[in-house]
């Protein structure tokens, strides 16, 4: 229960359910298996082995990494023969036989195109690990290790964080086989992540079932503690109340969860406000839109969906906005930053894009990387231009948090009050303002489209 509550509340977990990734959808099934795999190792049931396979396979279909939740079977797997030797043998295979072949049955129910396509399957995965693993992204200043067990602290919060960490070591106390089995999955998920050269904070989360059950047995047993002590302390002086201990410890159990989703719960409610307002996207498009005619030529930064640029309420191919960012080639957009350079600003001048939208997602990259031609051509933008519009996603007064791959997106600082990026539209001075296509003889600088 205490682990359901902490799950239900952590930051993380609440923040990518609004957005329903593939990675919420192995907590379930990550939950059942580690059970499964737990129970293999406790009882050695063939039911044990079925639930931590179909578990498995579950989680698996949403998320190949996931597959690592198979090491904590493997484990009750040996150290049950360790246990029975050899007149173990034969139960042990069987048991793992089941569960192996319940992991391929469930993985091809919930990803059937996984077999029947292996080879496309087998070439995008190759190429997701090689993008995840090859290709760092500009402005992300952070190793992996420091920064996944960072994202711990308000991911699922510091109490729950240290909780867990407290309930790892009493499981490794009570049995050493049953702790190896619960955290060898996130010890394992984490050092692979680690070694990649991209780190998103979800992509952690397969481990947040493991981490809250750890956290939630810390804080039973605390709370148990407390509930003897308290009836000790009652004995003492003779009081009948030391013969319900049980309700005791039911009010001490509610009352550390309580401190430990405060954080989470409190960062839900905020984000929820945030998200509850238009985002700065929006009203600068509806500026845009209320100041200029269709087919206006903008340098819209590439921190916008495609249909930005469109009509919104019509069923016409008339565009309310002509593009004027990097081409859509692999990995672009995430390079976008790279690109950038001060003569550009002239390059847009003269083909009339007078309009130059700046967002603090591109921008604040360029500052963190330390991109000297990218900030050189913001400082000459803002040199050559007027700010006629601004948006900012900012409470008043409150200092505006440095560029964040996760803080930037899902708006944990206390500094956000709407979504979206801080917004400035500049009108570049001694420029004549055009409208559609850009024709044959008009040609903007390479890598800008």
């Amino acid at each position: 229960v205490a682990a359901a509550a902490l799950l239900t509340f952590a930051f993380l977990p609440v923040t990518y359910s609004r957005i329903a990734v593939t990675d919420i959808g192995v907590l379930a099934p990550v939950a059942v298996s580690i059970v499964g795999s737990v129970r293999a190792w406790e009882d050695g049931r063939m039911r044990s082995w079925l639930v931590a396979g179909a578990g498995a396979g579950l989680a698996i279909g949403f998320k190949y990494t996931a597959g690592l939740v198979l090491l904590p079977l493997a484990v009750a797997a040996v150290a049950a023969l360790v246990r029975g030797r050899r007149p173990a043998l034969g139960r042990v295979a069987a048991g793992a036989l089941v569960a192996a072949l319940t992991t391929i049955v469930v993985l091809f129910l919930t990803n059937p195109y996984f077999f029947l396509d292996f080879g496309d399957a087998h070439r995008q995965l190759t190429a997701q690990a090689a993008t995840a693993g090859d290709f760092g992204k500009v402005g992300q200043n952070t190793t992996g290790l420091p920064y996944y067990l960072g994202t711990l602290t308000w991911g699922i919060g510091w109490v729950a964080a240290l909780a867990a960490l407290a309930g790892a070591l009493l499981e490794f106390r009570r049995d050493v086989v049953r702790g190896l089995i619960l955290v060898i999955f996130p010890l394992a998920l984490i050092v692979y992540l680690s070694l990649q050269a991209r780190f998103f904070s979800r992509w952690l989360l397969p481990a947040y079932p493991v981490l809250v059950l750890l956290a939630g047995a810390a804080l039973a047993q605390a709370a148990s503690a407390l509930a003897g002590l308290w009836a000790r302390m009652r004995a003492r002086h003779g009081s009948a109340s030391a013969a319900r201990p049980g309700l005791v410890a039911a009010g001490a159990l509610a009352i550390l969860v309580l401190v430990t989703i405060a954080q989470g719960f409190a960062a839900d409610a905020r984000s929820m406000q945030v998200l509850g307002r238009i985002d700065t996207r929006q009203l600068a498009r509806d500026w845009l839109v209320a100041h200029y005619p269709d087919s206006l030529r903008v340098v819209i930064e590439p921190g916008v969906p495609a249909r930005y640029y469109r009509e919104q309420g019509q069923s016409g191919h008339r565009k309310a906005f002509v593009r004027g960012f990097a081409k859509h080639q692999a990995e672009t957009r995430i390079q976008y930053p790279s690109l950038l350079k001060p003569e550009y600003i002239d390059a847009y001048r003269q083909t009339g894009f007078c309009l130059v939208m700046t967002m603090s997602l591109i921008e604040g990259r360029s500052q963190n990387a330390k991109l000297p031609k990218a900030l050189a051509y913001y400082d000459e933008l803002a040199r050559q231009s007027k700010v006629v519009y601004h948006a900012s996603p900012y409470k008043r007064g409150a200092k505006p948090p440095r560029f964040d791959f996760d803080f930037s997106y899902n708006y944990y600082p206390a500094a956000f009050r709407r979504p979206g990026p801080e917004i400035t539209i500049y009108r570049l001075r001694h420029c004549k303002q055009k409208y559609g296509p850009l024709k044959k003889t008009e040609h903007l600088p390479g890598g800008i489209s």
